[in-house]
């Protein structure tokens, strides 16, 4: 019986498929799981090192197909006390110049020459602890194109450079698509995330790749589920500020937990963004 058919029950009959359930409920709006690269100090149930997890289910992939939802954006905060809560994040930062103006504590007028986010000397000693406690980070938001469920990640460390590496690669198949006289739409390419080892080979960095527009009748399709994110699935900015405490809570955990003997490092200079 396929879902068009009709089963009668008492006097009623129903059509098979969809009943009792409001798609158009915001109980029901599909909201942005946060996606994560599983460390080995990762102390998720099960979690696989290498491999990308959903952290609301669980779900671990070698590899995912996915589209950009929106351009994505590049921020900073800094953060006070070794743990995290919403009152620790006293100054951040939304377009890299300035403090947001809601910052509890901006650290300066402006980030450029700020104590805060200066790496000079780091430079210097290549000592991890002598990195700013200002951190940039970006965060991206895709769909993915077996359960078409939208994901967020934030990017961070020796993630940076890969990920800017694997967006440049986007671009130009942007630019061909336009030298083609299409006017391409921000979901119109899909490309591949997987990890790789960060250059200490200690770490997982996030890997882009494999870069391909997809077909007039995909692009109908993500282009409801890009309205309906717009309309419905953006951020306010008191959930990023809650989801940045969330995420550096998250990894401090993973930092706290005891490693296995062969751990010998938990921090390495594949979290430095260059």
């Amino acid at each position: 019986m396929n879902n068009t058919e009709l089963v009668v029950i008492g006097k009623n009959e129903l059509a098979l498929g969809g009943q009792g359930i409001n798609f158009a409920d915001e109980l029901f709006q599909p909201k942005c799981a946060n996606l994560k690269i599983n460390q080995r100090m990762t102390s998720a149930e099960g979690a696989v090192p290498g491999m990308l997890r959903i952290a609301e289910t669980n779900q671990q992939f070698e590899s995912m197909d996915v589209l950009l939802l929106e351009m994505p954006t590049k921020a900073r905060s800094y953060n006070v006390g070794e743990v995290p809560s919403a009152d620790t994040i006293i100054c951040y930062s939304r377009d890299m110049r300035f403090p947001h103006k809601d910052a509890k504590v901006p650290q300066a007028m402006q980030c450029f020459g700020c104590p805060r986010a200066d790496w000079t000397k780091w430079q210097e000693t290549k000592n991890i602890k002598d990195a700013p406690p200002c951190q940039e980070y970006y965060r991206a938001v895709f769909i993915d194109t077996v359960y078409k469920m939208p994901l967020q990640m934030y990017v961070k460390g020796g993630s940076i450079s890969t990920f800017k590496a694997g967006m440049g690669n986007l671009a130009r198949v942007f630019a061909m698509m336009k030298s083609q006289g299409l006017n391409p739409n921000i979901f119109d390419v899909r490309f591949k995330l997987s990890t790789e080892k960060g250059k200490k080979g200690t770490n997982f960095v996030l890997k882009v790749s494999d870069p391909v527009a997809i077909t007039e009748v995909e692009r109908a399709e993500f282009g409801d589920i890009y309205l309906n994110y717009i309309n419905r699935g953006r951020k306010t900015e008191e959930e990023l500020c809650a989801e940045e405490v969330s995420e550096q809570e998250t990894e401090l955990n993973n930092q706290l937990t005891k490693p296995n003997p062969s751990d010998k490092l938990v921090i390495t200079d594949d979290d430095i963004p260059f």
